[in-house]
């Protein structure tokens, strides 16, 4: 970058600007986003349980926030894009876990799963997948606020 705003060719753009990079560790914990945007990151493996999974709290995407996995947190990542999409009620979740999504949201509870099994029951084991966050107040979450870095 040369100071003007314009950044040279090839580099890497954060669109953070390295600041609100809020990271998940291992066992439970409470991840609180702040104003602007946040990028909340997986990048540590945890087993997929309620036990494990953290809370998320202050996640907007009106304001830019995402979360970012890295293959530390998921495990092999195949699909590339990921799949996701939002299950409006208990059964449809245990019929999406049947599926091949990626991502499942059941925004009712706020509850983010991780989906590695693809289209067999359930979500995996608990070393493969389930539970991987818990969205305080049931925010909007779509695929664009989610990034997977392989």
């Amino acid at each position: 970058a040369d100071g003007s705003g314009d950044q040279a060719a090839g580099s890497k753009v954060d669109p953070l600007g390295g600041d609100n990079i809020i990271c998940s560790i291992r066992g439970k914990g409470k991840l609180r986003g702040g104003e602007g945007a946040d990028e909340f990151k997986f990048d540590v493996f945890d087993y997929f349980a309620k036990k494990q999974a953290d809370k998320i709290i202050d996640f907007n995407s009106q304001e830019g926030d995402f979360l970012n996995f890295t293959h530390c947190a998921l495990g092999s990542i195949s699909n590339q894009p990921i799949s996701f999409t939002t299950a409006k009620n208990k059964q449809k979740l245990k019929l999406l876990s049947r599926k091949d999504y990626d991502f499942v949201y059941f925004q009712k509870k706020g509850r983010l799963f991780w989906d590695s099994n693809g289209a067999t029951k359930n979500w995996g084991t608990s070393s493969e997948g389930g539970l991987i966050a818990i969205l305080k107040g049931k925010p909007e979450l779509t695929a664009e606020s989610i990034s997977v870095l392989g």
